[in-house]
């Protein structure tokens, strides 16, 4: 009896594992193209006189605020979901047998993970120059209705 619950607990955790891989590419996707959206906002930063490295820290920092946010939201429903789960059970103990090693490193796994998910589409967003000059009008251009656009008068 002991071996077949010892294999489907592992088969369970082995499922938990495909999760956060998926969960972690999701991340990673996310966070990628947020920052691939961007490159005109990086672009008006650079022209405002930020430096290269000054937008690449931003980008990261933001992307460690919203890890850290999703990590901190993402722990606090599983361990309230823990906690009704836990509660129907008659433990006596909840709290203490909360793994809270395993709840900061879910924290910081997620901040890191932002981060690095951010950290090369930044590297390349910051430079990468606007094709147009920042402007979506380009002169000798014909308008959505054959109106000319750019050019001295609009």
């Amino acid at each position: 009896m002991g071996d077949a619950l010892d294999r489907l607990f592992g088969l369970l955790d082995l499922l938990a594992f495909a999760a956060v891989v998926i969960a972690a590419l999701g991340i990673v996707n996310t966070l990628s193209m947020n920052t691939l959206e961007r490159v005109r906002e990086i672009g008006m930063l650079r022209a405002a006189g930020m430096s290269r490295s000054q937008v690449w820290r931003s980008v990261l920092v933001e992307a460690g605020i919203l890890g850290a946010i999703g990590g901190i939201v993402g722990s606090v429903v599983g361990v309230v979901i823990g906690l009704l789960l836990g509660g129907g059970a008659g433990s006596t103990s909840i709290l203490a047998a909360i793994p809270w090693a395993t709840v900061g490193l879910a924290i910081v796994l997620g901040v890191a993970l932002a981060m690095l998910a951010a950290a090369q589409p930044a590297r390349n967003g910051r430079a990468r120059p606007d094709r147009h000059g920042g402007s979506r009008r380009i002169a000798g251009r014909a308008g959505p209705r054959g109106i000319g656009v750019g050019g001295p008068f609009g």
